[in-house]
């Protein structure tokens, strides 16, 4: 069940809601975990048991933890990460790996698989859990339910964010639930669905148009504005469902990282990551780069740490060679930022700017690309070197597109921010009410449509 579907705006979250309030406190989160449990049951069906069965290990195993001596708290570790990656593996990458060790085809079980929704969130949410156990920065949960909570947690279970168990625990049994964070959590919800429903499902037809085009038919306008589409067709997308995430978890008094700060205005590439899924940014360097070393043991080995985080970030992404190659891309342009972060030679702003948009755009082509040599057709076309007369009037650019895109580039500044810090009080306050009632109209229009409405990460 989308956030974004009529489903879960008009019976799901109401209901929950309603629920939830009219219960007295101490049974709020049982209901909650009720409601989440079912919610993933909805599309994820017995996946379900999958990722219960994995969290009475987790849980478990960290009690165990907690008293156990060096030598066999490691191997208790292993052991957790072990059963925690296996599932991710199997489900995910089994297929791959034996594609490119040449076995595809000849496991007949691999080509039945069915990717278990959010699989990679969730195991990413669990080794949180059993890494801040292990390193002593936490104590291990002494109540099944609480776990499952923080695990099966609705907002952020499907497509995140990337939930620390450390900086939830608190939260689980004491938290604020005032209606002051309730409106907060309404309207950034409605923030949010707005940029999914209104501007990313607009462009996702011009997106999907520009790359199933043959390539002789990919010419340099054509495979820019498409290129242009989806960048910001993702960001709307998972930005928008990060907001939705964060909004209903203060519906309920839950504190949820942010995820995304204005990636497109990022003057590096590693400005970008800082700004870009902000918490999978901090998950890798916090639990794969730092014990890798880090950037403390010289620039060779940072250089390989940044590259192997990086190949790790697309692999994470999706099981092809398109996101190792995406993974790497960014990687390796990091390492030349590093490089040359002492240089005297100063570049300007504008400058940068142009420079992190092309390398982000061209990454985005290999994350949506079909295949590697799509990718490459697709870059020759963007860089004049397809032969067609094709142009951008082939795509479905109409007026509202056309008005998305306006808002899209708008809304990926800080624009609009700026100028309300400039507002008084009662002009925002009024004016949130009524933004909030236009775009549920509006939202709710397309979504009763029928309108396109994917949602990006639901496949990670």
């Amino acid at each position: 069940m989308s956030f974004a579907s009529i489903t879960f705006l008009f019976f799901f979250l109401p209901l929950v809601i309603l629920v939830y309030y009219a219960l007295p406190i101490k049974a709020r989160n049982s209901f909650l975990l009720l409601a989440s449990l079912v919610f993933y049951a909805w599309e994820g069906g017995l996946f379900l048991l999958l990722f219960i069965g994995t969290a009475t290990i987790n849980f478990f195993l960290t009690s165990y933890l907690r008293d156990a001596q060096h030598a066999r708290a490691r191997a208790a570790l292993m052991v957790g990460i072990l059963v925690n990656l296996c599932p991710l593996f199997f489900y995910k990458y089994a297929a791959f790996f034996a594609e490119a060790i040449g076995l595809a085809g000849r496991i007949s079980l691999l080509d039945t698989l069915i990717l278990p929704l959010g699989i990679s969130f969730f195991t990413f949410h669990s080794l949180s859990y059993l890494l801040d156990v292990y390193r002593k920065d936490v104590e291990p949960q002494k109540h099944f339910s609480d776990l499952l909570l923080y695990l099966f947690l609705f907002p952020q279970l499907i497509a995140g964010p990337i939930v620390r168990y450390k900086s939830i625990a608190p939260q689980l049994r004491e938290r604020v639930e005032q209606l002051p964070l309730f409106a907060e959590g309404a309207w950034r919800f409605t923030i949010g669905l707005g940029k999914k429903v209104l501007i990313a499902n607009s462009l996702a037809p011009v997106s999907d148009a520009a790359f199933a085009l043959p390539p002789s038919e990919v010419t340099t306008v054509v495979a820019w504005v498409g290129i242009t589409a989806y960048a910001f067709q993702i960001y709307y997308d998972f930005s928008g469902y990060s907001d939705m995430a964060v909004g209903i978890g203060k519906m309920f008094g839950f504190s949820l990282p942010e995820n995304f700060n204005y990636p497109y205005a990022a003057h590096s590439v590693q400005d970008f990551w800082r700004r870009w899924h902000i918490s999978l940014s901090a998950w890798f360097r916090d639990y794969v780069y730092i014990p890798l070393g880090g950037s403390f043991q010289g620039k060779w080995r940072t250089t390989r740490n940044i590259l192997i985080v990086f190949l790790l970030v697309g692999l994470w992404h999706g099981a092809g060679w398109v996101f190792v190659l995406w993974g790497l891309w960014h990687g390796v342009f990091l390492v030349f930022e590093r490089l040359g972060e002492h240089s005297k030679v100063v570049v300007p702003t504008v400058v940068r700017h142009v420079y992190v948009g092309l390398v982000v755009l061209v990454g985005w082509v290999f994350f949506r690309a079909d295949s590697v040599p799509h990718a490459f057709e697709y870059l020759r076309g963007m860089f004049g070197m397809a032969q067609s007369s094709m142009d951008a009037a082939s795509l479905p650019l109409d007026s509202i597109t056309l008005l998305a895109f306006v808002a899209a580039v708008v809304g990926a500044t800080p624009l609009v921010q700026r100028v309300l810090q400039h507002m008084a009080p009662a002009w925002i306050a009024h004016g949130r009410v009524l933004a909030l009632c236009a775009m549920l109209i509006l939202c709710t229009m397309a979504l009763a449509d029928g309108s396109y409405n994917p949602f990006i990460y639901y496949r990670f």
